[in-house]
């Protein structure tokens, strides 16, 4: 019997006869354990050592307090009839309660100098005896998988080349014979061939089959278009009514590029947002052009593509990214899986600005302007500087004029404050900078701020002359325009101040409220010589107002 016989021979079919008794033997042992079920060692189930299909291993314990485990042994056999014998498993490892086919002991064929007559699938009896003298017996404790097992022998792949532009993947599809490790040649067998990402992908990108020869060898050049790729094959052999598939690896494969050099240079060396840049350039190897290479180019976070054309030259346009650091990078390097090489160099992006405002116009005319900025982006680059922030005031939105200005500090790690005021009145306002060094120029959205006008009639105070201690009667009119013309402004109060003759600090009278033809009128008591006026603080929508004043000649 030859060794390609033992792989396509059945295996000797278990006979319903046969399947009877073991099942009556098994059915006359079970009072027995039942009556030691206790005390009897336990049998854990029997697997085939998948490496070595000569050998199985087996699980064996005791839960009698103090008792171990002394002797396992096990019976193959195919249905009633025993093939093979192992008095003594030996244990894996001191106090692991796992046992194994010792590795003198191996299980072969009977052409081997072993006791089995064939390959196949063969049940495996175990018995267990511990230190009380108690054993026990489990049949059908698992089945023996006595057959060939496919191997890729001297599986190897080889480092790809520019010339070679993949890997050439070669070696020797086998099947190990239990027990001796002979191995078998399987010639006209097709092997599936896939490309992964990682040992054990899951997903392997599909790259065709490859056919064993006379002596079971194959090789095939595999192209390689990415870097570090694992070669897997695989290969089912069905052997007496069962697959057996074959899974293997070549390991990673590192293409070994060359070196190219490559020269670039950008168009400009300040680029503002949204401006674009190009780089132009040339790739050589060893003096000569490069042509047809694909490489990647860069400009602060944006790439695109590229192949060189028959002379090497290439040039690429790109914008830079939003939120560039201010020194910020541009490169070109190959990006081929065979090509070597890279150039870059820096670009300056000032950094754009973002600022929130706070806007407000007083009833005095005040306008103060106050809020927070600082860089737009966060970059890896810490930024940190300064800029004159400018209050702008316009009429149409078109045509600005600078009200007032502060120097700001601008960063990238934190929101910087500022506050300050200028005069002016109804309007659109605005925020703004301009471009510095390091800093893009912005300008805050136009805000319309607005009050209504108002004024105060001179004011009249009669008597004139007046006796010391006399009443004075003082009225002035409050009025808000309206359009074109000045309407009442009624019930709002006006304060009528005074001014003694000589002073020049005011003192408030009193207060009134004006009528419904905006009339203020109030009446005070004459003491001394001075000016008296009426003067309006504004509302929430109208300006201040203050009327001329009176003088008065007290006698």
């Amino acid at each position: 019997m030859t060794r390609a016989d033992l792989i396509t021979r059945r295996p000797m079919a278990l006979s319903l006869v046969a399947s009877a008794a073991a099942l009556a033997l098994a059915a006359g042992a079970a009072p027995a354990v039942a009556a030691q079920a206790a005390a009897a060692p336990g049998i854990g189930s029997a697997v085939t050592d998948p490496q070595q299909r000569g050998s199985f291993t087996v699980g064996a314990w005791t839960d009698t307090p103090g008792a171990t485990i002394t002797k396992v042994s096990a019976v193959v056999r195919d249905g009633s009839t025993v093939v093979a014998e192992v008095p003594d498993l030996a244990e894996t490892a001191p106090g692991s309660g796992r046992y194994q086919v010792p590795a003198a002991g191996l299980l072969k064929l009977t052409e081997d100098d072993g006791t089995i007559p064939q390959l196949g699938r063969y049940a495996i009896d175990v018995t267990a005896e511990e230190s009380t003298g108690t054993r026990s017996t489990r049949q059908n404790a698992g089945t023996l998988d006595f057959t060939m097992r496919l191997h890729a022998a001297g599986l190897s792949s080889a480092r790809p080349t520019w010339e070679t532009r993949g890997t050439t993947v070669k070696g020797t599809l086998v099947a190990v014979q239990p027990g001796s490790n002979d191995q078998v040649p399987l010639p006209g067998r097709e092997i599936g061939l896939s490309l992964g990402d990682y040992s054990g992908d899951t997903t392997p990108d599909p790259a065709g089959t490859v056919t064993t020869g006379a002596d079971g060898t194959f090789s095939t050049l595999l192209p390689i278009a990415r870097y570090n790729r694992v070669v897997n094959l695989r290969h089912t052999m069905r052997e007496n009514g069962v697959d057996d598939t074959l899974t293997a690896e070549s390991g990673f494969i590192s293409p070994d590029w060359r070196t190219i050099d490559i020269t670039a240079a950008p168009d400009k060396k300040r680029v503002l947002p949204g401006q674009k840049v190009t780089l132009t350039g040339r790739a050589t190897h060893e003096g000569r052009p490069a042509g047809g290479i694909d490489l990647q180019a860069t400009v602060t976070g944006n790439r695109a593509p590229m192949t060189t054309d028959a002379q090497g030259n290439f040039s690429v346009t790109l914008t830079p990214a939003p939120g560039a650091e201010y020194n910020s990078p541009w490169s070109v390097y190959g990006d081929g899986v065979y090509e070597n090489g890279s150039t870059r160099g820096n670009l300056e992006v000032p950094q754009e600005v973002t600022i929130r405002p706070g806007l407000s116009l007083a009833s005095n005319g005040t306008v103060t302007a106050k809020g927070t900025l600082r860089t737009t982006y966060i970059t890896g680059e810490h930024a940190y500087g300064s800029q004159i922030l400018r209050l702008e005031h316009s009429a149409d939105k078109r045509t600005w004029k600078t009200l007032a200005s502060r120097e700001v500090s601008i960063s990238s790690s934190q929101w910087n404050t500022f506050n300050f005021t200028a005069r002016g009145g109804n309007g659109y306002y605005r925020l703004a900078t301009s471009t510095s060094a390091e800093f893009v120029g912005t300008a805050t959205s136009p805000v319309p701020l607005s009050r209504i006008s108002t004024r105060l009639t001179t004011a009249n105070a009669t008597p004139e002359p007046v006796k010391k201690g006399a009443t004075l009667t003082v009225a002035a009119t409050l009025t808000e325009r309206s359009g074109s013309t000045w309407r009442p402004l009624a019930q709002h109060w006006a304060t009528l101040s005074f001014l003694p003759k000589g002073s020049t600090k005011w003192s408030i009278a009193g207060h009134v409220r004006a009528d419904a033809k905006g009339k203020a009128v109030m009446k005070v008591r004459a003491g001394a010589d001075g000016y008296w006026r009426f003067t309006y603080t504004g509302s929430s929508r109208h300006y201040d107002a203050a009327g001329a004043s009176d003088y008065v000649d007290v006698r």
